[in-house]
Order: structure tokens, then sequence, then C-alpha cells
């Protein structure tokens, strides 16, 4: 990224390096969401919560990690 910008690449291919680049952040931040919601809210003691909390644990982090 830092050398496309530094080498004055066409506007076009720096867009579309930084489409992939946020492409690929999006979809490692779901791998870790998915991780955190089937390891931490899903299982072990949180697994008693009330299903409505666990719906706004959820959405909490989603709202959190993903505006």
């Amino acid at each position: 990224m830092e050398r496309s910008l530094t080498t004055e690449d066409d506007c076009a291919d720096v867009l579309m390096l930084l489409a992939n680049v946020r492409g690929g952040i999006n979809s490692l931040m779901a791998e870790v969401l998915e991780d955190h919601i089937r390891h931490h809210l899903l299982s072990g003691e949180k697994s008693s919560s009330p299903p409505q909390e666990l719906a706004e644990n959820m959405i909490d982090l989603v709202r959190a990690y993903l505006q």
C-alpha cells in the first residue's frame, strides 16, 4: 500500500488495492467475531444467559467492530 502511494501509481490501481485490503480485513474481522461468539458467548458459564442477552451481546459486538 505504502509503495503504491509513494510511487504515484494510477488512482484506479490504488483504489483496487484498498478494496482488496479492506476485503481481507473484513474477512479476518468476521472470523475473529465468529470465534469470539462461539467460545465466549455460546459456551462455558455464559451459555446459561437468556437468549435475549446473548443476542444483545452479539449485536453490541457487530456494532462496535463493523461500523
